[in-house]
């Protein structure tokens, strides 16, 4: 009795494993992987728009907007580290 339990479980999780699968090729084939690229790509020029308008609007001299970039880069490879 135990094992065929034990088996009729098995086999509900085996037809599970199979569904998760499937479901997981169906998304691949739907671009989500191209679509989570797209939503990365907006996001990074989101980023840069909003620091090229903070440099702007701080009125930085000459010399402080070519240490600006260097700034800008530390801080966003602190922030991703």
């Amino acid at each position: 009795m135990l094992e065929k339990r034990l088996l009729g479980f098995q086999a509900v999780f085996g037809e599970w494993i199979d569904r998760s699968a499937n479901h997981a090729k169906l998304a691949l084939d739907a671009g989500v992987e191209e679509r989570q690229v797209r939503i990365a790509e907006q996001q990074g020029e989101l980023i840069a728009l909003v620091i090229r308008s903070i440099r702007g609007d701080l009125g930085l001299n000459s010399k402080q907007q070519s240490e600006a970039p260097a700034v800008v880069r530390r801080h966003l490879l602190a922030l991703a580290g």
